[in-house]
């Protein structure tokens, strides 16, 4: 929210601030090489590297109508499954395009041959980068495109920005190259009985993601309702 905007609404009756579970930020000029930082794990490594680039391609997109390569990655998406994805949301898959057709938001399109199978959205504003949305095909999972798009492709053609914001929740991928992290609040403003059930039910949820979390699941755990 706009600075202008809190200051003219903050003591309204009718506005509510409230907390979120934190946010990992990358500070990009504090990972040097991205493997020493890691480290060994089970989620990425060079041979996971070496493995996705044998297969698959990264190509970045701004200012075009890319609204075929989110939907044929969300419809073969985990969150397909669980209604969470953009191909069931197809209002969502159009707002997400637009920003990328304004120049807003940019995109990361993983293909094999030409097949989309994975997508990063982000959001460059001033010196930091926000990670909008990620999503990729189970059918290619071996490859882990979401994990390469996330750290290996992210964190190299970022270098110049000051941070990443990964946004939203923690998960396992976010932990592993996260350099720090910072308090996150929801603004909400109309009907307060309206705004106070929403409040519970979003902080409902991040107490199941952070307890699905500290039991070292993935993040889809919390949506089939496995926490």
């Amino acid at each position: 929210m706009h600075i202008c905007y809190y200051n003219l609404l903050h003591n309204n009756e009718n506005f509510l601030k409230y907390s979120r579970l934190y946010t990992s930020i990358i500070e990009p000029q504090k990972i040097k090489d991205i493997f020493e930082y890691i480290g060994r794990n089970q989620y990425f490594s060079k041979n996971a590297v070496k493995k996705f680039e044998r297969n698959l391609r990264v190509e970045h997109y701004i200012k075009q109508d890319v609204k075929e390569y989110i939907i044929n990655v969300e419809k073969k998406s985990w969150k397909n499954v669980v209604g969470q994805d953009m191909y069931s949301n197809y209002e969502k898959a159009v707002y997400y395009n637009e920003l990328i057709e304004q120049g807003i938001a940019e995109i990361a399109v993983a293909f094999c041959g030409n097949i989309p199978v994975a997508h990063r959205i982000d959001a460059v504003v001033n010196n930091s980068v926000t990670q909008l949305k990620t999503s990729f095909n189970e059918d290619y999972k071996r490859y882990k495109p979401g994990a390469y798009l996330l750290i290996y492709d992210m964190l190299n053609n970022a270098k110049q920005y000051n941070q990443i914001d990964l946004y939203g929740g923690p998960n396992l991928i976010k932990n592993l190259i996260e350099t720090r992290r910072i308090n996150r609040y929801d603004f909400c403003y109309g009907n307060i009985d309206v705004i106070n059930r929403l409040k519970i039910a979003r902080q409902k949820w991040d107490e199941k993601n952070i307890n699905n979390f500290k039991e070292g699941k993935a993040i889809k755990k919390v949506y089939e309702g496995k926490f």
